[in-house]
């Protein structure tokens, strides 16, 4: 994680600066801690959601203590064998409650970072549409004695915002397993649309994997037929709410902003039918390709027959649905080799791995995604609001 650097001016009071002789620089002093402010100082509210009951063993750093898949923290160089650190961390405007951790520093001179549990305010975060700086704080003490309180300043993204990789050190660190927390198979809106799928007359039920593999495509292809008929368009809309050199992200609609706005890009096509097919009982998948996400489905429980479907035809009112499926088949089989079916959970992992980068494919299949605690971000005003066709 990248250190709070503090730049400290002297200013020269009573006579003008001329009047003095230039006075030698004193040395900043290092006090053997520092506040963890992630990548590029950049908080992204849609990670801490996502994160917030996330379960999983990758094998974490002996020198990160707390919360393994804590955001916000500082580093501290142990003054003994066992010293016990108290650590808190809290913001200026309620974001983030104050939180705080009492962890022992096994070795002596080693620097450890140290992440609290920290106590998001939720219904704030999932609020959030446009960028802020906020202040955070950090105080520690060592063996019982206070070491006082640092104060940065992190760039807060907005909700829509999901970061699918950052450079860490010279290294790209994938997490585009965060695009499955767009999916929302429990939005009020897949109820809706699965009854506008039996509306269409092309199923009698929809019935999951009880039915062969041609009543399953057949229940996706009626899905499919009343998305379109909400004449859901495609749209390029995708740049984030800020930049950062070190860190790829890009917008993304939740599911209701999606309908209310009958827009979608090619991410949020993917993520709409994947929480649709979810919600079905269907084990879906979200293709993520170099620029460009297709949806996958499983026809049936073993798997053995698949179904890719090329969504920015959603709203073409020239393409049907074996247009889709034959193009999202096309794009599939160039990538077939390189896909992998697993969420990817790499947040902060010091493991050696090869290169990387944002051209990295993977199947981020949504019920692992669950499985391991990737939660939906919660719509704010969902149940109240009506998704009209």
């Amino acid at each position: 994680m990248k250190r709070l650097v503090v730049l400290l001016l002297c200013l020269g009071l009573g006579l003008p600066a001329a009047s003095y002789p230039a006075a030698p620089s004193a040395p900043a002093r290092d006090d053997g801690w520092a506040l963890e402010l992630g990548p590029d100082a950049t908080f992204f509210p849609s990670l801490a959601v996502a994160t917030a009951g996330l379960r999983l063993d990758t094998g974490p750093d002996p020198r990160e203590l707390g919360d393994v898949n804590g955001l916000l923290g500082v580093s501290v160089v142990a003054p003994r064998d066992g010293a016990k650190a108290q650590v808190e961390i809290a913001s200026a405007s309620g974001l983030v409650a104050p939180s705080s951790i009492s962890v022992s520093l096994p070795r002596k001179g080693v620097r450890y970072a140290v992440y609290p549990y920290i106590k998001y305010n939720a219904d704030q975060m999932v609020l959030i549409r446009q960028p802020f700086a906020e202040a955070v704080t950090g105080k520690l003490s060592l063996d019982g004695v206070p070491q006082g309180e640092k104060t940065g300043r992190v760039t807060v993204r907005s909700i829509n915002d999901c970061v699918y990789g950052y450079d860490e050190d010279g290294r790209f660190n994938d997490t585009s397993w965060l695009f499955a927390a767009y999916v929302n198979e429990n939005h009020p809106a897949v109820e809706a649309i699965l009854k506008e799928a039996l509306a269409t007359g092309q199923v009698d039920s929809i019935a999951g994997y009880q039915g062969d593999a041609d009543d399953v495509r057949d229940e996706v292809e009626a899905v499919w037929t009343a998305l379109a008929r909400r004449r859901i368009r495609y749209s390029s809309i995708k740049t984030a709410s800020a930049e950062s050199p070190d860190i790829w992200s890009q917008h993304v609609r939740l599911l209701g902003e999606a309908l209310a706005a009958r827009q979608a890009n090619c991410v949020e096509g993917a993520c709409l039918l994947a929480s649709v097919f979810t919600k079905m009982g269907l084990n879906a998948s979200l293709v993520n390709l170099p620029d460009h996400m297709l949806v996958a489905v499983d026809l049936d429980e073993d798997g053995d027959e698949d179904l890719y479907l090329e969504t920015t035809l959603l709203g073409d009112s020239d393409s049907s649905f074996d247009d889709a499926a034959e193009e999202g088949e096309k794009i599939h089989k160039q990538y077939k080799a390189r896909l992998k079916a697993d969420p990817r959970i790499r947040w902060r992992d010091k493991r050696p791995r090869k290169k990387g980068g944002p051209d990295e494919v993977g199947l981020i299949n949504i019920q692992t995604a669950r499985e391991i605690g990737i939660l939906p971000i919660r719509e704010p005003g969902a149940d109240r609001a009506r998704f009209r066709p």
